[in-house]
């Protein structure tokens, strides 16, 4: 009998001792170490009880017997260590608790080793043939000993189940598990010194906590579920608006707030309305980590955005993730009505443009003209840039380009109502200055003075040797003239916006195109683009582009495509700050004729060829053809 319980011994010291090896490699884990301590004292409670079962001499039989003692004194103060670390009290493990958790153990072994005083903790008195275990008799500092020693397990078990009870849904199984197994091994401890029934015998303490090591490993295989499960319910508040859902290393939800029941239960997930703990987090939130995920059938589709936050333990190791839900769905929504109706802003912005521009700009005798329109950012407001080309009735035709200040309908209308003055009064004016006076009166009666307008004024009269221009600026930037050899010059003397002052400075120049020659005409969406520093594109630079281009050999559109070029690139983005508007009239004394009007509705990046010019923006005339 004895040599049986002894061999069962050694195999419960031996793999005692392969748990505590385990839980000792486990660096990353706290509670490693301290479960290790508790496994390797109970291992050696058992080897050590075997050696005393198998030896037949009493005095060496006594000796195992005390050193037993190193194993059962030092089980209760390692189990209560790592207890502590295990529930989260790792900083009531100091150095000082250590020592005084030394105290009661050394004092015991003391006792045990001077001859004196052995006697007060145990006494094994001779064998006998009916006695194949040996009887032990406790002494009187025995039950001192015991229930220092039982008080100590007690307030531990009370803890480490306390803390077992705040443990996830999702194990629960495993939490009454460890529970159990915890019980055990001093259930049967307590049975044995009480010397109660069968227990009274045989010591099963090392033989059970060979289970509750096995149970406590399975837990820390895990990915020490259990303590992150307590973690979790310290940082999961049930009074958060916004869903919260605690995930395992495995991707099993261990815990969830009400919010995010609510949200799940109201989308017809799985797990929604009941507690989702268990259920894969990919089931219940496909794609999460794309930030954004559609639950729920068509009925109840809910877009959920998902942030995921790392879960530390207290020792800064990962053990998890923290997801946040928030349901956007009404915002979605929302958003996907303003897209909406800034797309039919959009449109109505752009169709109000293009009724604010020439469909056509008409074939002029000896003169090829083209335009270009890009409009600021996205194209949402009415701009205030407009140019025109009409004849006079006498053999001479009319040019301008404005920039009315501003933008939207207020914009619109100042602009609608320039176009109309000039077209009105231009056939009766005899000289442009006095018709862009009549002009500044009318936009004054208006009385306001935010909505000015800068206007550069063109009178062409072809005759055989080309073009007479006579050019008036009202507050607009300076043409470039491009001779046919290349050369760039700026004409036109600067002079006062329309509708600022009541008698503006407006002073006429006249300028002689020959063949080949190019007058432009721009807004500031050119000149003044800024790159990233703030610096502006300037008048020298669009010249120098100007200068390069080749209106003759290649027609109006490579030119107006280079400058709307220019001005990207310097800007830094296709999407220009402000309207660009530009009115090229190049002298070709072979152009005349009719060509019918082609209208092509595309992208604004696109680019397509319409006679001799390549339209580029989102509005590009030559000639005849428009290209909007």
């Amino acid at each position: 009998m004895a040599q049986v319980l002894a061999g069962l011994l050694v195999l419960a010291g031996v793999a005692l001792a392969a748990q505590a090896l385990w839980a000792a490699r486990r660096r990353q884990v706290p509670e490693g170490r301290p479960l290790a301590a508790v496994l390797l004292a109970a291992a050696w409670w058992g080897l050590a009880g075997a050696v005393e079962l198998s030896v037949t001499d009493p005095a060496t039989r006594l000796l195992w017997g005390d050193l037993k003692y190193a194993g059962i004194v030092l089980v209760p103060p390692t189990w209560l260590v790592f207890v502590l670390v295990f529930t989260g009290r790792r900083s009531w493990v100091s150095r000082r608790t250590l020592a005084l958790l030394a105290v009661e153990p050394l004092l015991v072994l003391g006792l045990l080793a001077v001859p004196d005083t052995h006697d007060l903790i145990r006494s094994v008195p001779p064998p006998t043939a009916a006695d194949p275990v040996p009887v032990v008799r406790t002494g009187d500092l025995f039950w001192v000993h015991a229930v220092y020693a039982y008080g100590m397990v007690l307030w531990a078990m009370v803890v480490f189940i306390r803390g077992l009870l705040r443990t996830s849904r999702a194990y629960r199984r495993l939490s009454v598990a460890l529970a159990v197994a915890a019980v055990l091994p001093w259930t049967a401890n307590l049975l044995f010194n009480l010397e109660v029934g069968p227990f009274a015998r045989v010591d099963l303490t090392p033989f059970l906590f060979v289970v509750t090591g096995a149970v406590v490993v399975l837990g820390l295989l895990q990915g020490r579920l259990l303590t992150l499960a307590r973690v979790a319910r310290d940082v999961v508040v049930d009074g958060l608006p916004d869903g919260v859902l605690v995930v395992d290393p495995l991707g099993r939800v261990l815990e969830s707030n009400p919010a995010a029941r609510a949200l799940l239960g109201a989308a017809g997930g799985p797990g929604g309305g009941a507690h989702p703990e268990g259920v894969p987090v990919d089931v219940l939130l496909p794609d999460h980590a794309a930030g954004e995920v559609v639950v729920g059938g068509a009925d109840g589709a809910r877009t959920v955005e998902v942030r995921s936050r790392p879960l530390l333990d207290r020792s800064g190791t990962p053990a998890g993730q923290v997801l946040l839900l928030r349901d956007i769905t009404a915002r979605r929504a929302a958003e996907e009505q303003v897209r909406v109706l800034l797309e039919e802003r959009t449109r109505v912005a752009a169709a109000l443009q293009t009724a604010l521009l020439p469909a056509v700009l008409p074939e002029v005798p000896g003169l090829l003209a083209g335009a270009l329109y890009r409009p600021a950012g996205e194209g949402r407001e009415i701009g205030g840039d407009f140019y025109e080309l009409w004849p006079l009735g006498d053999g001479r035709w009319c040019a301008v380009l404005g920039d009315v200040a501003g933008k939207g309908a207020e914009a619109a209308a100042v602009t609608a109502r320039v176009r109309f003055t000039l077209r009105a009064l231009s056939a009766d004016a005899a000289r442009p200055e006095r018709l862009l006076s009549a002009v500044n009166t009318a936009l004054s009666d208006e009385g306001d003075d935010e909505r000015f307008c800068t206007l550069a004024h063109v009178v062409l009269t072809p005759h055989p040797g080309g073009v007479s221009a006579d050019l008036v600026l009202a507050g607009h930037l300076q043409p470039l003239l491009r001779r046919a050899d290349g050369r760039v010059e700026v004409v036109g003397v600067p002079g006062t916006a329309l509708g600022l002052v009541p008698d503006p400075v407006l002073v006429p120049q006249r300028v002689e195109l020959a063949d080949g020659d190019l007058l432009c005409l721009f807004t500031d969406g050119l000149v003044e683009a800024r790159d990233a520093a703030g610096e502006e594109l300037g008048t020298p630079r669009a010249a120098d582009v100007l200068a390069a281009a080749d209106p003759c050999g290649g027609g109006l559109g490579p030119t107006l495509a280079a400058l709307e070029h220019a001005a990207q690139a310097w800007h830094g983005d296709p999407r220009l700050a402000d309207d660009l508007a530009v009115l090229a009239l190049l002298a070709a004394p072979g152009h005349g004729g009719s060509r019918p009007a082609t209208t092509l509705r595309r992208r604004a990046e696109d680019r397509a060829v319409v006679g001799d010019c390549t339209a580029v923006g989102d509005r590009a005339v030559v000639g005849g053809p428009a290209v909007v």
